[in-house]
């Protein structure tokens, strides 16, 4: 499935990819299997993003950034071959959204959407259970507000899975999609975190670690801040978070880490977070 054929600067575009042939043990290794597509604007610039999993099928999400008629097509390659599909097109048409949020071209202490206009975030944390306040959205529209911070805990919608490294939560993931569809609905802006300190602390009473399927990997906490095979799935589970979400304009930002200094890096903490960013 593919569409829509014409769409609106920063909406979304999805293509779904049915009657896959592959060759691939794991659908979320990228190793084993990778889907890429490729986006061409109309003056000329390529664009690549990955396919994810959702589950049952591969996707591609993807939101242009500039008016016109837009090229694109699918790479695919496996553990034995690689393919690619015909070109295709769609039309991207103004829209009022003023695009993503970045450092200000006026002065780089501030924040502005990506045609310039100033973006002054208020809002509140609510990093888990947002589900259970469904005034939540009315409450910061009402009150002016446009910005929260959002985590990944092992409590509520991880992404991780307890005993398996290289594989993801799709329900969770799923159950994502809609806080992030709704952002989108109500203007309201995520400052989305990677890691939560728990996740990555063994020692307080509150730690996650032992739910931490890169505990499998390296049982002490700090070597997961600089084994090279840690980081390797890592750069495999960002893409997915990367690949799922890194489309919507609703994300502000994405927070690496909260509270590094509360996580077991210890002397690690500084090379690791320069590799994150």
């Amino acid at each position: 499935n593919i569409g829509p054929s014409k769409l609106e600067k920063a909406q979304k575009f999805e293509i779904t990819i049915h009657n896959l042939s592959a060759n691939y043990s794991n659908p979320f290794d990228l190793s084993d299997i990778r889907i890429t597509g490729q986006f061409t604007s109309p003056s000329g610039k390529l664009t690549e993003v990955l396919a994810f999993f959702d589950g049952s099928l591969f996707k591609v999400r993807f939101s242009p950034d500039e008016i016109g008629t837009w090229s694109f097509k699918l790479l695919l390659s496996d553990n034995v071959d690689f393919a690619a599909t015909a070109p295709d097109e769609f039309i991207c048409i103004e829209s009022e959204h003023h695009g993503r949020i970045g450092i200000s071209p006026f002065d780089s202490r501030y924040l502005a959407f990506s045609d310039s206009t100033a973006f002054v975030g208020i809002g509140q944390n609510l990093p888990w259970y947002i589900e259970r306040y469904p005034q939540f959205w009315s409450l910061m529209t009402s009150n002016k507000c446009n910005l929260f911070t959002y985590w990944l805990p092992a409590w509520d919608h991880s992404l991780l899975l307890s005993n398996t490294t290289g594989q993801y939560d799709t329900f969770s993931a799923r159950q994502i999609d809609a806080i992030i569809e709704k952002c989108e609905q109500n203007n309201i802006f995520v400052i989305f975190t990677i890691w939560n300190h728990h996740w990555l602390d063994e020692k307080s009473d509150n730690s996650s670690w032992t739910k931490n399927p890169f505990r499998h990997i390296d049982p002490k906490v700090q070597e997961f801040f600089s084994s090279q095979v840690s980081w390797e799935w890592q750069e495999n589970y960002y893409q997915y978070i990367i690949s799922r979400w890194g489309y919507s304009k609703a994300i502000a930002m994405w927070q690496t880490v909260e509270r590094l200094e509360e996580t077991g890096a210890g002397d690690k903490g500084d090379i690791w977070h320069e590799q994150m960013t």
